[in-house]
Order: C-alpha cells, then structure tokens, then sequence
C-alpha cells in the first residue's frame, strides 16, 4: 500500500511552510516512513542522548528518517552519506522493543511530538502530492506550536479541531489505519543547551521532534 505525502502550513502571511512527510514504502507490509526535513533546503538533523545537552556523541545527519514498522519496531535512522558516516539505527525504547503492530492499533496511539519555534526550518525544495493544513489564525502568527502524531483504527470516529488547533487526519496511511496529526499552541520556545561538559551554554531555538513514552 505505497503512498507518499508532504504536509504544509501556512501562515497568517500566506508564507508556505513545509511541516512533515509521511510514506508507507510497504509491499507485502505496510512501513512507514516520517522525514521532517529536506537536505536540499541546507538543512539537517541532529540525534542526541541527552535532552538539553549538545555532546561530542551526537548524530547529525542531512535527511534522518523515523519509522513504524508492521511488527511494532519504532526506530530513528541516521542515514549515512559518506564512507566516514555510516548509517546508525536507534531503538529509542531500547533493543528489541516492540510498540503495537500496526495491524493491531485501534484507539489512538500517540508516538510522536514535534515542536516548531522556527518557521526559517520548515523549508522543502520540492514536494510531490503537497497537502495544505486547514488555515489558522491563532496557530500559525509566527508563534511556536507542537504537533502529536497518532495512529488509530480507520474505523474510529471523525475526528474534530476547534479554533486554537488542527485535527488533521490522513486516511488510510496503512491497511487499517488512520494518521492523525493534533496541532496546538505551546509555550515551549526554545531551551538552553550545555555544551559539553563544559560551562557553556546557549539558548537554542531549533525545532525539537521527541518520541513519545512507549505503549505499555
């Protein structure tokens, strides 16, 4: 069930920014597959250990990938572009862990956070099947907002916003099951980062995507 996607927003300007892309690269499964930004745009990600701090064993990569696998298997790829950068898998539940295989999801499932605090970031050189979220005034001022990502059965009920966020839902993304996307204010806008472990710190502003705690 191969699909390709590229969501956007934008903002109370009209600017058009890119938010995510989501592909089920499934053949006899269904594997999805989450990008959150484009290398061709100058932009990369960076994988740490630690929340709050910027370490010597970081992984950062032009066009990391996050994937849900048929089985369970939740797992941030590094993808490597020279022979000095292989390519890393991390199971951020630990080793061997498995979340609900896709096929068993019914009430929805949170496994994703993303917060946006500089639009600058949101940025793709080109896109194929581009979907719009809904226009929203409150939102997207140019303010920081956070998006948690969901998968659920195609049989659960419509899903509404309201005026200060988006439910945006994306049908069928696997066999049985539904993508939903909450999008909401926040007040996070930003942190402070140490280096090292040195006495340096710095307030950084980057967008920050962050898996959420594992199913039980």
């Amino acid at each position: 069930m191969k699909s390709n996607h590229s969501i956007y927003f934008r903002d109370t300007k009209g600017e058009e920014y890119f938010l995510f892309q989501v592909l089920n690269l499934g053949k006899d499964t269904d594997e999805l597959k989450f990008v959150f930004n484009d290398p061709n745009s100058g932009t990369a990600v960076k994988y740490s250990e630690i929340k709050g701090k910027a370490d010597k064993s970081d992984i950062i990569r032009l066009c990391p990938e996050i994937s849900y696998h048929s089985d369970g298997s939740l797992l941030q790829k590094s993808v490597g572009y020279s022979p000095r950068h292989s390519t890393v898998y991390k199971n951020p539940h630990g080793e061997g862990w498995r979340r609900t295989p896709l096929e068993n999801i019914g009430f929805w499932e949170p496994f994703l956070e993303y917060k946006v605090v500089d639009y600058r970031i949101c940025k793709k050189v080109e896109s194929t099947n581009p979907i719009f979220l809904p226009n929203n005034s409150i939102l997207f001022q140019g303010n920081p907002f956070e998006c948690i990502f969901y998968l659920g059965s195609k049989d659960n009920v419509r899903t509404k916003g309201s005026d200060d966020h988006i439910a945006f839902r994306l049908k069928e993304m696997a066999s049985s099951v539904d993508l939903l996307v909450v999008v909401k204010p926040t007040t996070y806008s930003g942190e402070e980062v140490q280096i090292g472990d040195s006495d340096i710190k710095v307030w950084s502003t980057n967008n920050i995507i962050e898996v959420v705690e594992r199913a039980n």
